[in-house]
């Protein structure tokens, strides 16, 4: 049987749980069975299964890999001046790439009957493009004065949420999304344990942005007062974020609290 491989960002947060409790925290998925969880905490009362889930975009990720695979550069003689472009997540790179040559030589043309504030000159979002741009997937333009004949591709921004509780609202929605996670949980004996969170660059800012280290931030970052109704089989909710100089928290006994570490992106995510 080939030998199951322990996920870079699993080991990390063993390395962190077992830091903050002060216990043993071993692997467990070996690949020898489905449904297994990633991990047991050992406590003297036994054994705490912990699963651990990554939020990501899926999306994000496939455009990621298709601009990787065919280029986010686009050479286009006699192009004036050049083109930053970012595109929404969902578009067909390689239809993209085809396309939007031909549309940004006939900008001008294709613009015929704008309102003279949107000058070819500025950046341009979505709601002032020409529905060209739009129907092939365009989120944003902006010239490139010193790079012509050169188009550069990007996936789309992050957005941020603005509500009263963001990091309560965002954990809800990934325990959700990703109910495999308290169904292994709840399937271990015992039928409860912990879930941790990896938030991502393409996680909510508003929650990568409150984990920002309160001991370096230049705006002062505070906790909810309380933390949320976690789904049954889920006692405790560890969250940590690949992005750099983000402190760890938990969340447990219905409040949220700082861990005592900052997560290490490049060890959570680097390569064995």
């Amino acid at each position: 049987m080939v030998e199951y491989r322990e996920l870079p960002e699993e080991r990390e947060a063993r390395r962190i749980v077992a830091g903050e409790l002060g216990l043993v925290v071993d692997r467990f998925e070996d690949g020898s069975a489905n449904g297994m969880v990633d991990a047991l905490i050992r406590t003297p009362f036994g054994a705490v299964p912990l699963e651990v889930v990554q939020d990501v975009n899926v999306p994000e990720r496939r455009q990621a890999a298709a601009l990787g695979q065919h280029g986010r550069r686009i050479d286009v003689p006699g192009l004036v001046p050049g083109w930053y472009v970012t595109l929404k997540h969902r578009v067909n790179v390689r239809e993209v790439r085809r396309q939007l040559p031909g549309l940004l030589l006939r900008l001008d043309e294709l613009r015929a009957g704008r309102p003279s504030w949107a000058s070819p000159s500025l950046a341009m979002w979505e709601q002032d493009l020409p529905d060209e741009f739009r129907r092939i997937g365009v989120e944003y333009l902006a010239p490139l004065e010193t790079m012509p004949g050169i188009v550069m591709l990007n996936g789309e921004g992050w957005e941020g949420s603005y509500g009263d509780d963001p990091l309560n609202a965002w954990v809800a929605t990934v325990l959700e999304r990703e109910a495999d996670v308290p169904a292994k949980l709840r399937a271990f004996p015992g039928g409860r344990g912990d879930a941790f969170i990896w938030a991502t660059i393409s996680s909510d800012l508003a929650v990568t942005g409150l984990m920002t280290d309160p001991d370096v931030a230049v705006v002062p970052r505070s906790l909810p007062q309380r933390a949320l109704d976690l789904p049954e089989g889920v006692d405790r909710v560890w969250v940590a974020c690949t992005i750099g100089r983000r402190r760890g928290i938990v969340a447990e006994g219905g409040r949220w609290r700082w861990l005592n570490c900052v997560a290490d992106p490049a060890r959570a995510l680097g390569d064995d």
